[in-house]
C-alpha cells in the first residue's frame, strides 16, 4: 500500500500548467523528437541533442499528473517519479558535455575513443544519481519531499544541480566558440546564440535552485508550504522558456527535410548526400571530371556519373595512401585514409594507383560520405 504524498512533495513534484497546455506541449516535443529522429540524418551530435531533448521530455513528463497517476497504479510512489525527473536532469547534464566534444570534436573522434569518452563523460551523473539517492532515501521511503528534511536537502540541491550547471557551462562555451570564432557564418553566430542563451538559463535555473535549497534547510516547518509554492512559481517558467526555444529550433529543419524529400527524387537525394564528398576529391582531381551530354540529364544519369567520378579519384588517390590506409575496414578508417591521402597528394607518389576494396561497393561510398559530411564541416549544427 502506498503512502499518501504530503503537502510539500505534491507541491513541488506536481505542474501546476494547465493539463490541456502541459499535454499540447508534450504531444509537440514527442512529434518532433521523433520526426528529427527518423527524418533528419544522424551525425554524433545529432544524436546527443536527440538524447538531451528526450530527457528534458521526461523531466517536463515526470511532473505531470496524469503520468504520475499512471506510477501510482503501478506501485511507484510520488516521491520516486519526482527523483526520476531529477535523475533525467542530472543525466542531461552529461549529455551536454558529449553535446559540447561531439560539437567541436566528436567527429573527429575513433570510434573507441568516442565511447570511452562518453563513458567517462557520463560517470559522473551516475555517482551523482547514486548519492542522491542515498541522502534522500528517507524522502523517498516516506513519499515526502526531501524538502522537508532540512539536514539533507543542503547536499541533496548541491549534488542535483553540479552537472546540469556544468554540463550547461561547457556547451554554452563551445557554442560560443564555434557561433562567435573568427571566420563564423552568420548562422553559426544565430545557433550559437541560442544555444548560448538556453545554456545561460540552465545555469540560471539550477543555481537558484541550489540556493533555494540551502535556504529551504534553515526555514521554519510552518513556513515551508509557502516557500515551497512561491519557488515552484517561479522555477516552472525557467524550465518551459528553454523548451519552447527548442521546439523553435526543431521544427524548421524537420520541415524543410520532409520539404526536400517530397520535392526530390531518390537519385536527387543520393547525389546531395555524395556532394560534399565529390567537391572535395573534383577538387584535387578535376581530371576525373566527365562529360556531361545534353541528353544525359536525369538524376539516375547524374548519379551514376557522379559514382563513378567519386571511384576515379580514389583509385587516383590510392597512390599517396599508405600500407595501413589500404587495408582500411571500417568507415572511420576509410575516412581518415582519405584524408591523410589527400594531405600528402601534393608531395610524391608511394605507388602505384589501386583499385580500394570498398570504393566499388555503393553503400560503402555513402557511408564515407555521410562521415565526410561530419568532419569537413567546420561543426554540425542541427
Amino acid at each position: 500500500m502506498i503512502s499518501d504524498p504530503s503537502a510539500p512533495l505534491k507541491t513541488v513534484a506536481t505542474s501546476p500548467w494547465n493539463p490541456a497546455f502541459s499535454m499540447s506541449l508534450l504531444f509537440v516535443m514527442f512529434i518532433a523528437i521523433v520526426a528529427r529522429a527518423v527524418i533528419v540524418k544522424q551525425s554524433r551530435f545529432e544524436w546527443c541533442a536527440w538524447l538531451a531533448i528526450t530527457l528534458w521530455l521526461g523531466v517536463i513528463a515526470f511532473r505531470e499528473p496524469w503520468v504520475q497517476a499512471g506510477f501510482h497504479a503501478a506501485g511507484v510512489n510520488l516521491a520516486w517519479v519526482r527523483f526520476m525527473a531529477h535523475s533525467c536532469a542530472v543525466l542531461g547534464g552529461s549529455v551536454l558535455i558529449a553535446l559540447g566534444v561531439a560539437w567541436s570534436t566528436g567527429f573527429r573522434m575513433p570510434k573507441k575513443r568516442w565511447w570511452r569518452t562518453v563513458a567517462l563523460v557520463y560517470l559522473p551523473s551516475f555517482v551523482c544519481i547514486a548519492v542522491m539517492a542515498v541522502v534522500s532515501y528517507p524522502a523517498l521511503a516516506q513519499n515526502r519531499a526531501i524538502e522537508e528534511f532540512p539536514n539533507r536537502i543542503g547536499l541533496y540541491g548541491i549534488v542535483y544541480a553540479a552537472m546540469p550547471i556544468i554540463g550547461a557551462l561547457f556547451a554554452g562555451g563551445v557554442a560560443a566558440r564555434a557561433g562567435f570564432g573568427s571566420g563564423g557564418h552568420r548562422m553559426n553566430g544565430v545557433i550559437g546564440a541560442m544555444c548560448v542563451f538556453v545554456a545561460a538559463l540552465s545555469v540560471l535555473d539550477h543555481s537558484f535552485r541550489i540556493l533555494t535549497a540551502l535556504r529551504t534547510s534553515h526555514t521554519a516547518p510552518g513556513d515551508l508550504q509557502q516557500a515551497l509554492e512561491d519557488r515552484a512559481a517561479a522555477t516552472d517558467w525557467l524550465l518551459v522558456i528553454p523548451v519552447g526555444i527548442l521546439l523553435v529550433s526543431l521544427m524548421p529543419v524537420v520541415v524543410v527535410s520532409v520539404a526536400n524529400r517530397l520535392a526530390s527524387s531518390p537519385a536527387e537525394g543520393k547525389v546531395r548526400q555524395l556532394r560534399e564528398l565529390w567537391l572535395t576529391l573534383m577538387s584535387t582531381f578535376p581530371q576525373v571530371r566527365l562529360s556531361r551530354p545534353a541528353e544525359l540529364t536525369e538524376p539516375e544519369e547524374d548519379l551514376h556519373r557522379t559514382l563513378i567520378e567519386i571511384e576515379d579519384a580514389l583509385l587516383l588517390l590510392s597512390q599517396w595512401m599508405t600500407d595501413d590506409e589500404l587495408r582500411a575496414a571500417e568507415v572511420d578508417e576509410w575516412y581518415e585514409a582519405v584524408r591523410g591521402a589527400l594531405a600528402r597528394c601534393e608531395g610524391p607518389v608511394l605507388r602505384r594507383a589501386v583499385v580500394l576494396p570498398w570504393s566499388r561497393d555503393e553503400a560503402a561510398v555513402f557511408e564515407l560520405a555521410r562521415r565526410a559530411d561530419m568532419g569537413w564541416e567546420a561543426y554540425y549544427a542541427p
